[in-house]
């Protein structure tokens, strides 16, 4: 009776693990008052432009930066705050302050400032 109850018990607690499941959710606070926060994923994949991301499960090899002027996506230019001229970060986040993180219950969060080139921060 004693080793019924045990293994009921041990299922219970294995089965909320499961259910719980890991997932990380990203918020942009853009204090600056202009430009377009922009979130990519593994692969290139765009996951935001300034919305609140949720990630299901580990988030790996996200960057993030602050996107002013214009960009080009497949030819199609883009004006997001037209009246700079600087700013304007290529989709790796090139030619501006780039942030990478990798969010991951199992192996450990990681996240880092780059500054290094072709990467700066913007003198404005």
């Amino acid at each position: 009776m004693f080793s019924k109850i045990i293994f009921t018990l041990f299922t219970a607690a294995v089965a909320t693990v499961l259910v719980r499941g890991e997932s990380h959710t990203i918020t942009f606070i853009n204090k600056c008052g202009y430009g377009t926060p922009y979130l990519w994923g593994p692969g290139g994949a765009l996951l935001s432009t300034g919305d609140a991301y949720t990630s299901n499960g580990p988030a790996d090899d996200l960057i993030a930066y602050l996107q002013i002027g214009t960009q080009t996506f497949s030819n199609n230019p883009v004006s997001l705050y037209s009246s700079f001229d600087a700013g304007v970060c290529g989709d790796n986040g090139e030619n501006c302050t780039l942030i990478g993180a990798t969010l991951s219950n199992d192996d450990g969060s990681s996240g880092y400032i780059s500054l290094i080139p072709p990467y700066f921060f913007p003198p404005h």
